[in-house]
């Protein structure tokens, strides 16, 4: 079965689930797209080893997200789709407001789903996290028109700035 997740870049506003511990935010998609309700024990080992890869401190699995700082939130939702697997992952800004050391952390996260088969779709307005990220950029202009596919050595902060008329 072909699964695509989607992390999204308002973590507190559709991301996490605030009144859900830790465990449930985690495992959610799982449970989705396995049609269950109920959490069962092998949920906890999902649940730890995404934690654990992640970098994610917690003091319990059922604390709520509240207790994380921001870039551990963030991390959590990328957690979420490490334990479904998907063939597809969208991220919208994944990086945004939170600080440089967790960044690099989720920038060999993201190398690590993609060299083990995940696709993914990375949508950021950040120029040079692009560069150093992607194979491949397509870029829009303000009204959302394609105006360029760069591609490898193509892929730059200036050659993005130009393409899509915003400097970077």
């Amino acid at each position: 079965m072909k699964r695509i997740g989607y992390v999204s870049g308002d973590r507190a506003g559709k991301g996490i689930l605030a009144s859900l511990p830790i465990i449930d935010n985690i495992v959610a998609s799982k449970r989705i797209s396995g049609r269950k309700m109920w959490a069962a024990r092998a949920e906890e080992k999902d649940a730890e080893s995404a934690l654990k890869l992640l970098n994610i401190k917690v003091g319990s699995l059922w604390d709520l997200p509240s207790t994380l700082s921001g870039g551990n939130q963030q991390k959590l939702l990328i957690a979420r789709w490490l334990v479904v697997r998907p063939s597809l992952l969208v991220l919208e800004e994944p990086t945004r407001g939170i600080d440089i050391s967790t960044k690099k952390e989720i920038y060999n996260l993201i190398r690590r789903i993609s060299s083990e088969g995940t696709s993914l779709v990375w949508w950021s307005t950040e120029y040079a996290e692009l560069a150093d990220i992607c194979d491949t950029v397509i870029a829009f202009d303000p009204d959302g028109r394609v105006t360029a596919v760069l591609e490898g050595h193509e892929v730059t902060e200036e050659r993005m700035g130009t393409a899509t008329g915003v400097a970077a």
